[in-house]
């Protein structure tokens, strides 16, 4: 048998899941062809299914070594550093990928997401519109509900997600967004029906029936049936906590780690005194805390820019002063390395919102980097959003967040641990940061939501005028979710840690 019908059926079992006799038929190829291009970037593939991204990466890079102008390589090499956070990278992939092969589908839909992801929404609008002029997919049209709705077109969100679903009716990631943008109160609603049906089918691959399980929970908590909707939700954790490795971290060493470098008073003798346009507004706060609902608002103020969960200080900025300086800031850090990591940042912000006075960004990330983002922009502010920790606690338990980076998010001991490990470390940075911090409560902001988002525009030293209070008002946030932990306090005191 020859090397391509052998890659021929390693693809074939890659495919039919059968990754055992996939890898045992690329090590044959590999044995007589050792920089095999095919087989590398079939391992790849297979290693990026199984979660395995940073074998994923370098994979990837050794079949493009062998084939550099591969524009297959390069989209599925994007993907893989999409799961690894690392997004300025893959959009560089992914547009590599589009110059070799401008009209393929996957490749502008990817670099879309990608962009979505960015806060480069308008850039991901022209992509994700060529996908779909060139025929959209399910796939495709998924993702042009996730654009719509990060715009706030909810009624062509809902009409893109039901596009998916009518192309594919099984479709496990349009069902679970579908049901966030409707409000149930028939349990025999055709979708309930429909959802019920689907996951008969036990076959199914573990994350879409955890999707699905997801999607019926949060049906079923619309219609007050919350003993079903708890077991759904239940189940959905079980199946995503049981493919998840977890390590249970130290929150006393991980705080300290994080807050080292500035614990020095010392430190703060070297912050750049650079005051610029735009100024980066930080978003902080566990996740279901309200970032969201906190920026929709803000941005209504003529003078802020909803920039989203934004990767540029952790890619652009953090990892340049890790290129430079190492693991850890110096005690006497380069003034020349910290006004490059400065401008690195600002300059991204400033090409998404030339004339804003403020961005926000609300990547959740940004919480152990808070300390870098106080010694570069001495004009920043910071916005530290909390919420009653028992309904924190089901918001989290209650959404499905995928497979990468969120293994604590699925069992309720891991999320109490990572509650009192993110109050822990907030605590520090208020204690250590010579930038002001603004602590707003979730409850406020919903029930209050002009007097909030005014609180929060005078602390960035904003005009507010009355017709942005008129706004701020007519929003009419829904407090559907305050007292959410009541609906399921019996389910979580049963539930086994």
């Amino acid at each position: 048998m020859d090397s391509l019908e052998t890659l021929k059926l390693a693809l074939d079992a890659l495919n039919a899941g059968d990754y055992g006799r996939c890898i045992r038929l690329c090590g044959e190829v590999l044995k007589a062809e050792p920089a095999n291009p095919h087989a590398l970037h079939i391992l790849a593939v297979l290693a990026d299914r199984q979660g395995r991204f940073e074998t994923a990466l370098k994979l990837f890079q050794k079949a493009l070594e062998q084939s550099p102008g591969n524009a297959e390589y390069l989209n599925n090499m994007g993907i893989t550093l999409s799961a690894l956070s690392r997004r300025l990278e893959a959009e560089q992939a992914f547009r590599e990928a589009i110059r070799l092969d401008p009209e393929n589908r996957d490749y502008n839909n990817n670099l879309a997401v990608c962009l979505l992801h960015q806060g480069a929404v308008a850039e991901s609008a022209i992509y994700q519109k060529k996908c779909t002029d060139l025929g959209g997919n399910a796939i495709h049209y998924y993702n042009l509900g996730l654009l719509l709705r990060r715009l706030d077109r909810l009624e062509e969100a809902e009409q893109a997600q039901l596009e998916a679903l009518r192309q594919d009716p099984g479709y496990s990631a349009a069902w679970l967004y579908l049901v966030q943008l409707r409000h149930y109160t028939d349990p025999d609603h055709p979708d309930i029906r429909a959802l019920r049906k689907l996951l008969e089918n036990t076959g199914r691959p573990a994350e879409e029936l955890a999707e699905l399980h997801f999607a019926l929970g949060k049906c079923l908590e619309d219609c007050t049936l919350y003993d079903q909707s708890f077991g759904h939700y239940h189940s959905a954790n079980r199946i995503m906590a049981e493919r998840l490795p977890y390590e249970s971290p130290d929150p006393e060493r991980y705080v300290e780690a994080v807050t080292r470098d500035f614990a020095n008073p010392g430190i703060w003798e070297h912050r750049l005194g650079i005051e610029d346009r735009p100024t980066p507004l930080f978003i902080v706060g566990m996740s279901r805390s309200g970032k969201t609902r906190l920026e929709r608002l803000l941005a209504m103020h003529p003078d802020i820019h909803r920039g989203g969960e934004l990767f540029a200080l952790p890619e652009l900025t953090v990892a340049h002063c890790k290129q430079e300086f190492g693991t850890n800031i110096p005690e006497h850090p380069s003034r020349e390395i910290l006004l490059a990591a400065a401008t690195k940042y600002r300059e991204f912000i400033r090409g998404q919102a030339p004339g804003k006075r403020f961005v926000t960004d609300s990547l959740p990330a940004n919480v152990a980097y808070l300390g870098i983002a106080a010694l570069l922009f001495p004009d920043t502010r910071i916005i530290y959003l909390q919420r009653d920790p028992a309904d924190t606690l089901i918001s989290v338990y209650c959404k499905h967040y995928g497979r990468s980076g969120h293994a604590h998010t699925y069992q309720l001991e891991r999320i109490r641990a990572w509650q009192q490990q993110y109050s822990r470390l907030m605590d520090t940075w208020q204690r250590l940061l010579p930038v002001p911090v603004l602590n707003i409560r979730y409850e406020d902001l919903v029930r209050d939501p002009a007097g909030t988002a005014g609180k929060v525009a005078e602390f960035c030293g904003l005009e507010v005028r009355p017709a942005d209070r008129e706004k701020w008002q007519a929003a009419g946030l829904n407090d559907h979710w305050i007292g959410r932990a009541r609906r399921f306090r019996e389910y979580l005191a049963a539930e086994p840690s």
